[in-house]
């Protein structure tokens, strides 16, 4: 505006950090990549490794760390899945195998029985049970175990999962674990997934797929 008086102008300049960080790993024995990622407004810490090593096991590790709990209230939540596959299968007996181990560590949270139950035609499983791909299917995996492992004080869980085939090749696969809550709540979540896939894995004309969960309530008796 003519005559006008712009005033003084105060300009600060500062740098923002990155919030997302990724990695590619291609060594003579480690193969794979991973990311983590930071969201200032949840204060949220969200991080997926996918590693091959010497071409005889796969690992695969999420984790989630949230620095401010719901309502704004002070604390933290921890979360983390590890998962190992593709080694030389341990044989059980009667045909069966295991190819797969895992395990499940959380702090500060609990479990929606009624989101895992909700979310069983959707295969929500997928994503708490040996997830396939997590770096693509970071951003659904990674929602899926906010909503179903929400943040809760004094609650936490632990528990191992194990992965069993069946046959040569494989036509039956199942995924298990058992997941002990304990601390402000004492329940035991059993999780379930089996497949079966004829003739072939890679041919499958036909898919058979059956998830479910369990819930021992040990504080309702």
């Amino acid at each position: 505006e003519r005559g006008g008086n712009l005033g003084p102008v105060d300009l600060d300049i500062s740098f923002k950090p990155p919030t997302g960080l990724g990695v590619v790993i291609d060594a003579s024995v480690v193969v794979g990549g991973g990311f983590l990622r930071f969201d200032p407004e949840k204060q949220e810490y969200s991080g997926v490794l996918q590693l091959e090593i010497a071409e005889k096991l796969a690992v695969k590790a999420i984790g989630l760390l949230i620095t401010r709990m719901p309502g704004g209230t002070k604390g933290y939540s921890l979360m983390v899945i590890i998962t190992a596959e593709d080694f030389a299968p341990i044989q059980l007996g009667y045909g069966f195998t295991l190819t797969g181990i895992g395990g499940l560590l959380a702090i500060n949270r609990t479990f929606d029985e009624g989101a895992l139950r909700a979310g069983l035609k959707n295969h929500t499983l997928d994503s708490v049970m040996f997830p396939q791909d997590p770096i693509r299917n970071a951003p659904q995996i990674l929602s899926n175990l906010n909503r179903v492992f929400p943040p809760a004080n004094g609650h936490h869980l632990f528990g191992p999962m194990a992965q069993i085939s069946w046959g040569t090749p494989a036509l039956i696969t199942a995924d298990l674990g058992v997941v002990l809550e304990f601390g402000a709540r004492l329940r035991l979540l059993i999780l379930a997934q089996v497949v079966a896939i004829l003739p072939k894995r890679e041919n499958d004309l036909v898919r058979l797929q059956m998830d479910a969960i369990g819930v021992i309530d040990f504080d309702q008796g």
